[in-house]
């Protein structure tokens, strides 16, 4: 049995309502991201500095940063796919009340992806101090996993010896999470977009 238009609308309103509600939740994961666990990191990384005892944490510095790069693109993919969904069903519905009474993806695109907006603005920002800080603290980290064997006597040869090739473990590891999580954002953005355009040219057909 096949619904009439008027009775489509209002369960596309709801689907439209639901996937609003799980683009403000990542909003909230954002800020919860941003207070419980960047916030605490920068810290840390700064009493890491002016403690000598603790200098060595900042050979984790790299690791943390790529895995930390990944919660954000975890949580940006959230918000491409509602984006998505959400230009979806504003065709849909608009399409079934005949008029394009439903703008908002049209005035989110103004506010969040065009090239100077303060979301992409944000994020280059924040790229940037990362990856400046991880290029400042490479000579830091190299004095101390130099001085590492002479400062840690007892500790397991296989920790010496992990910490003598420090870079050949950390430089590949970084190119290939990095790059395997950002190839993977993009590869889903791009079918996210792709089905998203597929779907209203079938509606519209």
């Amino acid at each position: 049995m096949s619904l009439q238009p008027y009775e489509i609308a209002p369960i596309l309103m709801g689907e439209y309502e639901r996937v609003q509600e799980k683009a403000a939740a990542t909003d909230s994961a954002f800020l919860s991201y941003l207070s419980i666990g960047v916030t605490p990191f920068l810290a840390f990384t700064a009493y890491a500095v002016s403690e000598q005892k603790f200098q060595i944490f900042l050979a984790a510095l790299p690791i943390l940063s790529v895995l930390g790069m990944s919660v954000v693109l975890v949580l940006s993919t959230h918000y491409v796919y509602a984006g998505a969904y959400l230009e979806y069903l504003e065709g849909r519905i608009n399409d079934y009340i005949g008029k394009c009474e439903l703008r908002d993806s049209d005035f989110a695109r103004i506010a969040y992806k065009v090239k100077m907006s303060p979301v992409m603005v944000s994020y280059v920002v924040a790229l940037t101090a990362l990856f400046g800080m991880n290029l400042a603290a490479v000579p830091a980290i190299n004095v101390f996993v130099g001085r590492f064997p002479a400062t840690h006597p007892n500790v397991p040869v296989v920790y010496r010896n992990a910490m003598a090739c420090y870079w050949q473990i950390v430089l590949p590891f970084l190119m290939l999470a990095g790059g395997l999580f950002v190839f993977s954002f993009w590869r889903v953005a791009k079918r996210l977009r792709r089905s998203k355009d597929v779907a209203l040219v079938v509606m519209k057909s």
